[in-house]
């Protein structure tokens, strides 16, 4: 399976698309900086959501995304969270890289 591209990112969570449009470069690194810690075999047919999710979270935490934090304290987005269940619903306790 590819690691997920911008349009992906914008696919799935289209509150995105503007971001995506106006800021290609920069929504590529954090797809170059988050899919290295995401599995393929951990996370199977879910990868590119998996992935996905973790850019969103990503951007959210950046300066660009103060405003669609949970709390402006806190590290946790909806994408996270969706993440986090994500996890759950897989059975699995591995988060991110670990084949190992």
């Amino acid at each position: 399976m590819a690691v997920p591209t911008p349009t992906d990112l914008a696919d799935l969570f289209p509150e995105f698309s503007g971001v995506v449009s106006t800021h290609l470069t920069m929504v590529q690194a954090h797809i170059d900086a988050v899919a290295p810690s995401f599995s393929e075999s951990v996370w199977g047919a879910t990868y590119r959501m998996a992935v996905c999710l973790g850019v969103a979270h990503s951007l959210t935490l950046s300066p660009y995304g103060t405003h669609a934090r949970l709390d402006p304290s806190s590290e946790e987005t909806v994408y996270s969270i969706k993440l986090k269940q994500l996890r759950k619903r897989l059975g699995t306790t591995r988060f991110l890289l670990t084949d190992v």
